[in-house]
């Protein structure tokens, strides 16, 4: 898959959008082919138990209304920003473009950083010119030498790139603006992919007893 995946996006120039959902398609056909059951990281004996089991803490049913309600919420929030940067500043400005393109790079980032980036570099100096190749490569040696997650060279993409097309605002304005709206569209889907899951957890069975209740 990794050798595919290689020449797919060197050879035929395939979008890494669509490598990543390929790759899932193809993992899940393969899975079911040759019957590979998940595993741990290792024997259930070599693990201590928790404290606190999660059958404690999580003892509510499955909720239709409640994995619907936070996938939703999780949406509006995510593009309000995005919705008001159109209506304040027009559906052609910077902070529209980069709301939109680091919004799907959100969704695409599975791996880590190193998986994404490569394309968000290629996106943002060849096909927007948003940033120079030198520029690029400082905003990525920027990153590793910073205490935080890798992805958050998107937010030095973003300065850069709003600074030298301000629009009407001020340079310093526009660079601010869109690297606070990058962050959030980059960083807001990674609760809406958990929390939902959390809302259609099964409670565990109750127990049952033949002893009268006290």
């Amino acid at each position: 898959m990794a050798v595919a995946s290689f020449v797919a996006l060197t050879a035929f120039g395939v979008p890494f959008p669509l490598v990543v959902p390929a790759a899932a398609v193809l993992g899940w056909l393969l899975r079911g082919l040759v019957g590979v059951a998940p595993s741990g990281h290792g024997a259930a004996g070599d693990v201590p138990p928790p404290l606190i089991s999660d059958d404690t803490l999580h003892r509510e049913g499955p909720s239709t209304r409640r994995a619907l309600t936070i996938p939703g919420v999780g949406l509006v929030l995510w593009f309000t920003p995005v919705a008001v940067a159109a209506l304040l500043f027009s559906r052609d400005s910077v902070f529209v473009d980069r709301g939109l393109f680091f919004s799907g790079a959100a969704v695409v980032t599975f791996g880590g950083a190193y998986a994404v980036l490569s394309y968000v570099a290629q996106q943002a100096v060849r096909v927007y010119g948003w940033l120079a190749p030198g520029e690029m490569v400082r905003g990525l040696a920027l990153a590793e030498t910073t205490p935080g997650p890798l992805i958050m060279v998107v937010q030095f993409v973003a300065f850069v790139g709003a600074y030298r097309q301000p629009g009407s605002l001020d340079p310093w304005v526009a660079a601010v603006l869109a690297s606070l709206l990058v962050t959030w569209v980059t960083f807001v889907p990674c609760f809406l992919f958990i929390f939902p899951g959390g809302a259609v957890r099964r409670a565990p069975p109750a127990a049952t007893s033949t002893s009268a209740p006290h």
